[in-house]
């Protein structure tokens, strides 16, 4: 496995790991409960995750699977890019730090899918 490689993969397995703390954090910090949302929320960053540890230990369909996993993550950036901007001007303006985390999320997963693609095994 190449270094990029290995970096792709340490990064879905970490990053949601990250995510999923401090989404658990925040949920501990305030009154809104249910179930049905956290199961939803943080099954999905656990199934990133999965993802990304299934990468780095070169199972079966590991390349389809973290392929599928980036297109999605970049599909859900940008309808949270679309929500925003067009929200935006209701809630005092464009905030264009936001709009470049988006977009470097969305560059790294479609970088994800290039080099899942391109080193295939």
């Amino acid at each position: 496995m190449g270094t990029a490689r290995k970096i792709i993969g340490w990064i879905w397995l970490i990053g949601p790991l990250l995510l999923l703390v401090s989404h658990i954090w925040n949920s501990v910090q305030t009154d809104f409960v249910s179930l049905s949302y956290y199961a939803v929320s943080w099954g999905a960053l656990l199934g990133l995750a999965l993802c990304g540890f299934w990468f780095l230990v070169e199972g079966p369909g590991a390349r389809w699977a973290l392929g599928i996993a980036a297109v999605v993550v970049a599909l859900y950036v940008g309808l949270m890019f679309l929500i925003t901007s067009g929200n935006a001007p209701f809630y005092g303006g464009h905030d264009y730090l936001v709009y470049t985390v988006m977009a470097a999320g969305v560059a790294f997963c479609a970088f994800t899918v290039f080099v899942v693609g391109k080193h295939a095994t």
